[in-house]
C-alpha cells in the first residue's frame, strides 16, 4: 500500500484586500521597512485581537504617521481568511513601506524579542547575528497577560 504525505496548504497572500502579484511581492521581500503582527486563527477566532490591532495602529502612527483603523485589518484578515477557505490559519498582518536600498535607516531597537503562538510565548535569543538579553521578568508578564487575553471573532 502506498501512503501519501498530506498536503501543505499553499499560501494565501493579499496586499490591501486582493491577491498578491509577483510585483507586490518582489519589493517587500528585498527593500523596505514595516511592522507586523503574527496570530493564530483557529475556527475563525483569535486570542487578544483588540490588542493586535491596537499594536498595528499604534505602530504605524509611530513609523507613518498615519492611522490604521482596526475594522479594517479585521476586514482584510477575514477576507484573506474567506478567500483562502480556510477558519484556521497562522497569520501575519503586516503594513510595509517599500524604499529603496539608500532609504531611510529607521531599524528598531529592541530590549527584547519574542515569539508567540498558539502555545504561548517564547524569548528569542538571538536573531541572525544580533544577541538579546532575555527579560524574565518581562518574559513572565507577557505571558499572563497572554493567557489572560480573551479569544475574539476575527
Amino acid at each position: 500500500m502506498t501512503t501519501h504525505p498530506p498536503s501543505t496548504p499553499v499560501p494565501h497572500i493579499e496586499f490591501d484586500g486582493r491577491p498578491a502579484t509577483e510585483e507586490d511581492l518582489r519589493i517587500p521581500a528585498l527593500y523596505g521597512y514595516g511592522h507586523f503582527t503574527a496570530l493564530q486563527v483557529r475556527d475563525g477566532r483569535t486570542r487578544g485581537l483588540a490588542p493586535h490591532l491596537a499594536r498595528l495602529d499604534a505602530a504605524n502612527r509611530e513609523l507613518f504617521e498615519l492611522p490604521l483603523e482596526g475594522d479594517r485589518g479585521r476586514e482584510l484578515v477575514r477576507h484573506a481568511l474567506d478567500c483562502a477557505g480556510r477558519r484556521d490559519a497562522a497569520g501575519r498582518p503586516s503594513v510595509r513601506r517599500p524604499v529603496t536600498p539608500e532609504g531611510p535607516d529607521r531599524v528598531g531597537r529592541y530590549r527584547s524579542a519574542f515569539v508567540c503562538n498558539s502555545q504561548g510565548i517564547a524569548p528569542v535569543r538571538r536573531i541572525d547575528g544580533t544577541g538579546f538579553t532575555v527579560d524574565e521578568e518581562l518574559m513572565r508578564d507577557l505571558g499572563g497577560v497572554y493567557d489572560s487575553a480573551p479569544e475574539d471573532t476575527v
